[in-house]
């Protein structure tokens, strides 16, 4: 009977277990637009079928810890690491990233993405895009529509999002206020 062969799903990928390690950057003003942006990215990879993201909190810890990102992804039992960086030249944001296999230490993949800062909420769809196509995980029209949901029109809606973000993975009381106070501002903006 043939029907069986026509209805089913296809094949699941292979589960990868992908470490994103904090990225350096002197975007925007600094550390809070590249942690911010990372958060987001870090959401969009969580899109990806068959794709497992490690929390940010491990991933930083591990990376503190660790002598080299390749050994950061070993403590985290990853079979993949994102590092690099981001750098605004500009009005233009410059965002340099690598994927590296940990059981080999080989770069897999690299690539770099420019985009106007007004545009920056497209970065995170972009290299999901290009991690996932390495990988070869086929995307399905669902998965394209999810990652490529644009989180706002407005820049700086997007750019006080992401301090929100930032603050809020502080984690004391002052910060958690703190991060309300510029989530309001990007919903008024918004």
């Amino acid at each position: 009977d043939y029907r069986g062969l026509f209805l089913s799903d296809p094949t699941p990928p292979p589960v990868v277990t992908l470490a994103v390690l904090p990225f350096t950057g002197s975007a925007g003003e600094g550390e809070i637009f590249t942690d911010g942006l990372i958060e987001s990215l870090m959401g969009t990879l969580k899109k990806v079928r068959g794709l497992r993201v490690i929390d940010r909190n491990s991933s930083r810890r591990a990376s503190q810890d660790a002598v080299d990102p390749v050994a950061a992804g070993r403590r985290l039992n990853a079979d993949k690491i994102l590092t690099g960086a981001v750098t605004q030249a500009n009005d233009e944001l410059v965002f340099e990233a690598e994927l590296t296999d940990v059981a080999t230490s080989a770069k897999v993949w690299s690539g770099q993405f420019r985009q106007p800062v007004s545009e920056s909420s497209q970065l995170p769809r972009e290299i999901t895009e290009a991690v996932a196509k390495t990988l070869h995980y086929e995307l399905s029209e669902k998965e394209k529509a999810r990652i490529s949901k644009r989180p706002t029109e407005n820049a700086e809606a997007y750019n006080l999002y992401l301090k929100g973000r930032y603050y809020w993975n502080k984690r004391t009381a002052p910060d958690i206020l703190r991060s309300v106070e510029f989530f309001k501002q990007a919903v008024d903006l918004d």
